[in-house]
């Protein structure tokens, strides 16, 4: 089952947790191309920051209805 996570009033489905120190090199300084580089791997459109990870992410549109 995928893990949910909502971000205002945005839901998004979690691919994948990423710890914050795994994509920090020596200075401090955090590698975003490797994260875009994941996000796009697992066809993800967004990434989130949480205080101890970042979340790949794909953003759950609102549903439509039709007649």
């Amino acid at each position: 089952m995928a893990q949910l996570y909502k971000h205002g009033d945005t839901w998004f489905k979690v691919k994948r947790q990423i710890a914050h120190h795994t994509i920090v090199d020596k200075h401090g300084n955090t590698h975003l191309d490797m994260l875009k580089a994941l996000q796009d791997e697992l066809g993800c459109n967004h990434t989130l920051k949480t205080q101890t990870h970042y979340l790949v992410c794909e953003r759950i549109e609102d549903a439509v209805y039709t007649e």
